[in-house]
């Protein structure tokens, strides 16, 4: 096991999180509040281009997850 993190595209970590729009990680980057549990700033290279980390990727569909669950009222 690597003892870095893999970068992933914004683009890529969108679909990742069940095709959530870019207004959306917009809105939880400027919010953390509102944002779900472990979300991060992303990693900047370059002007445009923003990353995030697969580490923070997976905590985030974790807690969408148990959000999902208590909504539902499951477990």
């Amino acid at each position: 096991m690597p003892d870095f993190d893999e970068l992933v595209a914004d683009p890529q970590m969108r679909r990742e999180l069940g095709g959530i729009s870019d207004m959306t990680t917009w809105r939880w980057d400027h919010d953390l509040a509102h944002a779900p549990n472990g979300w991060e700033l992303p990693i900047r290279i370059g002007s445009r281009r923003k990353y995030r980390t697969r580490g923070m990727i997976e905590r985030v569909k974790a807690a969408l997850a148990a959000t999902k669950q208590r909504e539902i009222g499951v477990g």
